[in-house]
C-alpha cells in the first residue's frame, strides 16, 4: 500500500483541486475531485502500485478536461515528474483531438490506444471505470445513458488484458459492478423508469 502524504501525491491532488475547480460530475453536484480522489485513492491499496501511480490517479482527467493550454506535458513533469507527466498524458483520450467523429469512432480510437498501454497505465485505467461503473449504480442517471456506458465499458475490458493481468482482483469488481449495474438498468427498463 502507498502512503497518501508524500510530497509527490500531495502535490498531484492538490494540481487536480486547482485545474478541476469549477467541475462537478456529470448528473451530480458532487465536485469532479471525488473521482480523481476515489481513484487515487484505490490506486494506493493495490499490491502493484507506486507513488507515481496514484500521482497519476489524482492528474488522469487533467489533460482531457482541463486547460491543455496550462496542462502540457512539461508542466506536469516539472511540477510532478516526468513519469507521471507520461502516465497522465498516457491516460488521455487521443480522440478528444477528433470531435469531427462520432461517439462510436471516438470510443474505437481510444479503445485502440489504450491496448499498447503498459499493464500499469491499463490497470489505473481499470480503477478508473470500475469506479465510473460504481457512480452510475448510486446516481441519478438516464437509463439510455447507463446502457451506452456499460456497453462501452465492456468494450474497453476487453482490451484491457495486461491491467487485468496484473490486477485480477480489480477485474473481479469490474465483473461484480457490471453485473449489478444491468439489474439496475433491468429494473429500470421493467418499471418505466427515466433516471432510477
Amino acid at each position: 500500500m502507498v502512503t497518501l502524504s508524500t510530497p509527490l501525491i500531495l502535490r498531484a491532488a492538490s494540481m487536480a483541486q486547482t485545474a478541476h475547480a469549477g467541475q462537478t460530475r456529470k448528473y451530480t453536484p458532487l465536485p469532479y475531485t471525488a473521482h480523481t480522489t476515489e481513484v487515487a485513492d484505490l490506486i494506493a491499496t493495490r499490491s502493484w502500485a507506486t507513488e507515481n501511480d496514484v500521482a497519476i490517479g489524482h492528474g488522469h482527467d487533467i489533460k482531457e478536461d482541463c486547460d491543455k493550454a496550462i496542462y502540457t506535458r512539461d508542466f506536469l513533469a516539472r511540477e510532478l515528474n516526468p513519469a507521471v507527466a507520461d502516465g497522465i498524458g498516457m491516460l488521455t483520450n487521443p480522440s478528444k483531438d477528433h470531435p469531427e467523429l462520432t461517439r462510436a469512432q471516438r470510443k474505437a480510437m481510444d479503445r485502440e490506444h489504450i491496448a499498447e498501454l503498459p499493464a500499469n497505465i491499463q490497470a489505473i485505467k481499470l480503477i478508473d471505470r470500475c469506479c465510473n461503473l460504481g457512480n452510475l449504480l448510486r446516481d441519478p442517471v438516464p437509463v439510455d445513458f447507463m446502457v451506452l456506458y456499460l456497453e462501452e465499458s465492456k468494450a474497453l475490458y476487453r482490451v484491457l488484458t495486461k491491467g487485468v493481468a496484473l490486477d485480477p482482483e480489480m477485474a473481479q469488481r469490474f465483473q461484480s459492478t457490471v453485473a449489478a449495474l444491468q439489474k439496475k438498468i433491468q429494473l429500470a427498463q421493467n418499471s418505466g423508469e427515466i433516471t432510477h
